[in-house]
């Protein structure tokens, strides 16, 4: 007789937990604090502008009311309370600068409502052009302009809050007055071009600096500068990312100029100094053929080598010395037993970096 399908396995039931057992694993209540967090963050951010200055002062279940709806996150309805605060509040000039600010602000970063950003950042800007906010809302103005697609009302715009420099430098060009191309009303010299072409690297300078590549090079400063100026227009010079990125370049320069003063400039060789490596070091200085020693390299023939090598040394010795004068002056501390062979270790320790 054939046998019928085999029943299938009841289910495995849940385990219910223990009273010391927790509800939640690390993983998921890590994903909830991170989400948590985020949302207070933004609110923060929207309440610290309202707070900074723009509703300081102001009370009442009008602006309760518009705190709470920046924190559901229905910014146009916020923007509208605000708005009420605005023409029915006894304000002086410096609130409604400010308020008139923070309302610009959601509809711009929050709404991504730009024609009416840019109605409430003109407002501070001629309403209240004794405000300390209105230098700041004109970047804001550009930018809202150029998203609105109204790119030659940007640039008008940026013309008429930057002052050009009108020091075009010197060149020994007889030419170097010369126009040779514009951007508006913007004029870009010979001289100007001459002064760009000399801060390029040096093998870059050589290509570029004959006077049937200038064009070439033009061409490319042109489109640099075009892009560049668009990118102003839409406040990324604001980006955080840049902001960022910026400030490693310029850490990063600064400790490079910082050791050539300390250190690199303050080596000095002398021809005592390369005899003295020189015969100490000699085995490192010969002369190879096929991959075989077939001879010693005299003192001359090895200077460029002995300076390379001797300057090297010389320079790491004194960036050392500085480092352990700076970490001393600092008092600088190394917990290095925080860091196992096994990371694990350090979780089954229970220790805390402080």
């Amino acid at each position: 007789m054939a046998e019928g399908p085999a029943p299938r396995p009841a289910p495995p039931r849940r385990k219910k937990p223990s009273s010391g057992e927790p509800l939640f694993d690390g993983r998921t209540i890590l994903f909830l604090c991170v989400g948590v967090a985020m949302f207070a963050t933004l609110a923060a951010m929207i309440h610290g502008r309202a707070g900074a200055g723009g509703t300081a002062g102001l009370t009442g279940p009008t602006r309760e009311y518009a705190n709470s709806l920046v924190d559901a996150q229905l910014y146009d309805a916020a923007a509208v309370e605000y708005e009420r605060l605005l023409e029915g509040g006894r304000l002086d000039d410096n609130q409604r600068a400010n308020l008139s600010l923070v309302v610009a602000d959601l509809y711009k970063d929050e709404a991504h409502d730009y024609a009416k950003a840019l109605q409430y950042y003109l407002r501070v800007k001629h309403l209240y052009p004794k405000s300390k906010l209105a230098d700041q809302v004109g970047p804001k103005i550009v930018e809202c302009l150029e998203r609105l697609g109204r790119s030659l009302d940007a640039k008008l715009e940026l013309e008429a809050q930057t002052k050009l420099d009108s020091d075009k430098g010197a060149s020994g060009a007889p030419e170097g007055k010369a126009v040779v191309a514009r951007i508006g009303k913007r004029e870009i010299t010979y001289a100007d071009l001459d002064k760009e072409i000399k801060k390029l690297p040096d093998y870059l300078r050589e290509q570029f600096d004959q006077p049937g590549k200038k064009v070439e090079f033009l061409q490319q400063y042109l489109a640099t500068e075009l892009l560049y100026d668009k990118a102003k227009r839409l406040n990324l010079e604001t980006d955080p990312e840049i902001v960022e990125n910026a400030f490693q370049v310029k850490r990063s320069m600064m400790v490079q100029k910082l050791l050539d003063q300390e250190v690199r400039n303050a080596v000095k060789l002398t021809p005592e100094d390369l005899k003295l490596y020189y015969e100490a070091h000699k085995d490192r200085y010969t002369k190879k053929e096929n991959g075989k020693v077939v001879g010693q390299k005299t003192l001359v023939e090895a200077k460029d080598e002995l300076e390379g090598d001797l300057r090297r040394e010389r320079e790491q010795g004194a960036q050392q010395k500085l480092l352990q004068q700076l970490m001393q002056a600092e008092n600088v501390q190394l917990y290095t037993d925080l860091f196992p062979a096994d990371a694990s270790k350090l979780h089954d320790r229970g220790v805390k970096a402080k």
